[in-house]
């Protein structure tokens, strides 16, 4: 449905109000198509519908999940995991966060680069804006749509391992190895929302393309600022930069979206 200017920043207040994410400071054409999903797969009609909707928790967790865009392959970009996995091999933290986690395939490639690292003492904490979020990835299955994309991504990590050691299939279809999350904890709410704290890896890819400038320098400000210290590891999107961040940052591997903190 076509909105005026004034029903979206209304939408904006009683969203940021109700979900605690302000929305006001993405880009308003990527707030625009996100709410056109909502409304379509939430079959909503009015503006009111989704005012009514907010009044429900259950209701509001699937806004939430539908406003946020999933990630939709394992290992994606192999040249960023093939560079995480030999630092973590080399030791290099024992706390990795994922701030803006949408779907479960982020968690479950960073679940395999630990183990191809041979690091099973390393803590992950993720953060989500919906509890459907957090049951699809409990429930460990992978999609079969692209298994295939996911094989061919895991073999380019230059592992001496299998795509079958991970992902197996069983009569309910793929899913990932049992075990594999032991020490993963979930946590409710926008990452610019928590407490400050500090982890050795960071990886929040792609998730500022949806962002304004100003949101976008204040959103990598809060990851850096995240690092633990010299040589805390920071992954974003290959399309991203790390704007007013540049000069506490080793860019040198920018091109994978790898970066070190350097101060």
């Amino acid at each position: 449905m076509l909105l005026t200017t004034n029903e979206l920043r209304e939408i904006e207040a009683t969203l940021a109000e109700r979900l605690k994410v302000d929305y006001s400071k993405y880009s308003d054409d990527f707030f625009r198509r996100r709410l056109a999903y909502v409304f379509e797969k939430m079959h909503f009609h009015r503006v009111q519908d989704l005012y009514a909707a907010l009044g429900s928790l259950v209701s509001s967790d699937e806004i939430s999940y539908y406003l946020a865009v999933p990630q939709t392959e394992l290992f994606r970009a192999p040249s960023f995991w093939r560079r995480l996995i030999k630092s973590l091999a080399d030791g290099c933290g024992k706390k990795v966060w994922l701030p803006c986690l949408t779907s479960y395939h982020e968690l479950y490639s960073l679940a395999v680069a630990l183990d191809l690292a041979g690091c099973d003492d390393v803590d992950v904490v993720a953060n989500v804006l919906s509890d459907r979020t957090i049951a699809e990835c409990r429930s460990l299955r992978v999609s079969k749509h692209d298994d295939d994309h996911n094989r061919s991504n895991f073999e380019r990590l230059e592992s001496a391992a299998a795509y079958d050691d991970y992902v197996v299939k069983s009569a309910d279809g793929l899913s990932l190895r049992d075990g594999m999350l032991g020490r993963v904890t979930f946590r409710n709410g926008w990452f610019l929302n928590t407490p400050d704290e500090k982890y050795d890896v960071v990886i929040c890819r792609d998730v500022t393309l949806a962002y304004s400038e100003k949101l976008t320098r204040q959103a990598v400000a809060k990851l850096v600022d995240s690092l633990a210290g010299p040589e805390a590891v920071l992954g974003i999107g290959v399309m991203e930069r790390p704007l007013g961040s540049e000069e506490r940052l080793d860019c040198s591997l920018s091109a994978d979206g790898f970066y070190k903190l350097i101060k």
